[in-house]
């Protein structure tokens, strides 16, 4: 599900604030900001608060082996020559 407009500035001031862009990171601090969004930012920390309560899972030991082969595959078709159109033409 897409978040509003509202709630992607919510989204936005919170991590701003937590990357050290700003000060204090509460809700009381975001309605300063813009008095709209006191709730909604009181209501994104929540469940980040919650979210920091699921264990985190360690990602696999091939994570960047499988991403580096998929970014390499990517790049390697981009700069292969299309021949279908070029069959094409040839054979009408």
């Amino acid at each position: 599900m897409p978040l509003n407009d509202k709630d992607a500035r919510a989204v936005d001031w919170i991590m701003s604030q937590q990357s050290g862009a700003g000060g204090d990171s509460s809700a009381t601090a975001g309605v300063g900001v813009d008095p709209s969004l006191g709730a909604r930012i009181e209501q994104v920390e929540s469940i980040f608060r919650l979210l920091d309560l699921l264990p985190a899972e360690q990602p696999p030991a091939d994570l960047v082996r499988r991403t580096m082969a998929r970014v390499l595959g990517a790049s390697a078709a981009k700069t292969q020559p299309d021949l279908s159109s070029d069959a094409e033409a040839a054979s009408a």
